[in-house]
């Protein structure tokens, strides 16, 4: 069986600044609408997506929301995004 890539390890300092965009990104977005600074959020969506592929994409936003929400447990929050917690099966 493959191991799963450790996203942390293969990006090294990218890992820690796609983490606090992603974390970024999900905290703007419950600002309510006229407080909201969307064009920021499309802008960081951007980069984002340009520097990671769609499955990585959804597992730093699955972690951000994690944190976000620690009252939500963390294996539902990752279902959700359609991946699970490093190293669970």
């Amino acid at each position: 069986m493959k191991q799963p890539v450790d996203l942390e390890e293969s990006l090294g300092d990218d890992f820690f600044m796609m983490e606090a965009l992603a974390t970024a990104i999900l905290a703007l977005e419950q600002l309510s609408e006229t407080r909201r600074p969307q064009r920021s959020i499309d802008r960081m969506k951007v980069i984002l997506a340009s520097r990671l592929p769609a499955i990585e994409l959804t597992m730093f936003f699955a972690r951000a929301k994690a944190y976000l929400r620690p009252d939500l447990d963390c294996r539902d929050v990752y279902r959700e995004y359609g991946t699970q917690i490093y190293g669970e099966n």
